[in-house]
């Protein structure tokens, strides 16, 4: 053993005299004296600032000047040398300035800043075999430039890699918050730093020849110093490879779920998905989805995604999606022709399937017509497969009743057909009527219901609203189809709106006026709004509303 031991140490090429200057540096280090505890303090202050305001580089300053690292060389230097004091220094060193980095750390917490959760903050919260790895190797490095003169520069860097001192201020700042089991997480990263370094430099300064007592020992010695060390390190790469498995089974979730959701949300017009956050509960994967999108996800689309969800994780979904309503607009009209910036800084033309062009198209023919015409807004365009062929549906937003009539529909399609090269294509006008409804019908101006509403008026409504309807309905060929009325004044004045194919006398107008005011005990004037309108048919005459219900009620069944 001794032979090989001085193989490695020709291999490191450690001089005795820079063996004595490594010593008195890492025992100068270790001290527990008022510039070690200062630094500390001044590097958790650092790191805290940089963890809040999620800024890598301020972190990395704080790495820079912790001092943390030289007692735990103090600590490995004096267990394979058995310098007792040196390694009650250290200890002492690195126990007092772990428990004020935390401190410091959960005061600053405390303070009242408004402490936002960063990435940089949660990065620290969950470590994994990884974290581990680059301990180890930060801590091979480091112990390594340690003996090596030539090398010694190289220590910042390896501070900035072993990143001691962020994982426990990161730890206070979980605390003050009561995110414990963050700071738990925290702790075991830095503990993690902590047993690597301990142990990867133990052997750097065994191969170097720094441990001249333990040469002359048994290997059970060896066992007794550090036989605990290396049983927790075991124990902590068996924990943070679980936690790393669980990080790629994650990962690999998200990953399924993202490129399920950018599949299927392509498939709408002009939208984007955007980002989307899931956990589980009870056994059920909720899934809240963010998408960027000119209209509203309706339900039944959400269900068709959520069963394509179902199918390819294998377990239950409850998917949610919120809608960022945006719509990106160009000199002709609705687009979605660009993405954002790539890492050029240009923008990239965005893929686009043919019924999104045909949608473009369409889009812009519209938009040119609709310009000219003042009242007139496309609120929403798609394109649908029905029996007559593919089929634009595009809705118009119209504040002045403004009607489309045969011809300039005919033109509008026309116009899509020859741009598209497409003599298959039809178009749809959907103009949604302008006005104010309630639960009894649609409100006309000047006749809604002015003054208090009280329960015994609304009960009196109901009641006028039964009763006239069906007294009118007695009347040959005349229909109620709605009925205002304004209660603001002792005589209560009611609007009958009817269609039917003559026009009611006074004499039937006086009789159901007295009717109508007898059953309600108060005084009213009666108006009928007579259209001449009717569905005539072979069994005589009825109105739109009935004929259209009873087609419903008989699709329905």
């Amino acid at each position: 053993m001794k032979d090989m031991f001085r193989k490695i140490t020709k291999v490191l090429d450690i001089s005795p005299q820079h063996m004595s200057k490594v010593i008195d540096e890492i025992t100068y280090g270790s001290q527990p004296a008022f510039r070690f505890y200062m630094l500390v303090a001044i590097s958790t202050m650092i790191a805290c600032i940089g963890l809040v305001a999620n800024s890598n580089a301020v972190i990395i300053g704080a790495m820079l000047v912790a001092p943390l690292m030289v007692p735990i060389f103090g600590i490995s230097l004096a267990l394979v040398r058995g310098n007792t004091t040196l390694l009650l220094r250290a200890i002492r060193a690195e126990i007092v300035g772990i428990i004020l980095a935390i401190g410091i750390a959960t005061f600053f917490g405390l303070l009242p800043l408004a402490i936002e959760v960063t990435p940089e903050m949660l990065a620290r919260t969950q470590p994994n075999l990884l974290d581990l790895m680059v301990a180890v190797f930060a801590g091979l490095a480091g112990s390594y430039a340690m003996v090596n003169e030539r090398l010694s520069p190289a220590l910042p860097g390896v501070a900035i890699a072993t990143a001691i001192v962020p994982p426990l201020a990161n730890c206070g700042l979980c605390l003050a918050v009561g995110a414990y089991h963050g700071a738990l997480g925290s702790f075991l990263l830095f503990f993690a730093n902590f047993l690597s370094i301990l142990l990867v430099s133990s052997l750097i300064f065994i191969a170097s020849g720094l441990a001249y007592q333990f040469q002359q020992k048994k290997p059970w010695e060896f066992i007794r110093k550090f036989g605990l060390a290396a049983v927790s390190f075991v124990g902590m790469a068996v924990f943070l490879t679980y936690s790393l498995v669980g990080i790629v089974q994650s990962r690999y979730l998200d990953l399924t779920i993202d490129k399920i959701l950018n599949k299927e949300f392509s498939r709408f017009y002009s939208t984007s998905f955007e980002s989307e956050i899931h956990e589980f509960h009870e056994n059920t994967l909720y899934i809240l989805s963010t998408v960027r999108t000119p209209r509203t996800i309706i339900p039944p689309e959400i269900e068709r995604i959520q069963e394509k969800l179902n199918d390819e994780l294998k377990v239950p979904i409850k998917l949610i999606v919120r809608s960022i309503i945006a719509q990106d607009i160009s000199a002709k009209g609705f687009t979605d022709e660009i993405i954002p910036l790539n890492l050029e800084g240009n923008f990239l033309a965005a893929e686009k399937d043919s019924n999104d062009h045909k949608i473009m198209i369409s889009t812009q023919v519209l938009w040119e017509k609709m310009s000219l015409i003042q009242g007139l807004r496309l609120t929403d365009i798609e394109l649908v497969q029905l029996p007559r062929g593919p089929t634009v549906i595009a809705t118009i937003l119209d504040t002045k009743m403004t009607r489309f009539d045969e011809k300039e529909i005919a033109e509008l399609e026309d116009e899509i057909r020859k741009r598209l090269k497409d003599s298959q294509i039809n178009l749809i006008l959907r103009s949604p009527k302008v006005g104010y409804f309630d639960r009894n019908g649609e409100l006309l101006e000047g006749w809604s219901h002015y003054g208090e509403i009280t329960p015994e008026k609304i009960k009196a409504f109901e009641s006028v609203n039964s009763f006239i309807k069906a007294e009118m309905n007695k009347i040959p060929n005349i229909f109620p189809v709605n009925i205002h009325i304004d209660a603001s004044q002792s005589v209560w004045e009611i609007l009958v709106e009817a269609v039917g194919t003559r026009v009611l006398s006074t004499g039937e107008l006086s009789k159901l006026e007295a009717t109508v005011s007898k059953k309600i005990q108060k005084p009213i004037r009666l108006f009928v709004w007579l259209k001449q309108e009717a569905i005539i048919s072979k069994n005589g005459y009825s109105s739109f509303e009935d004929l259209t219900m009873k087609k419903l009620l008989k699709h329905k069944r």
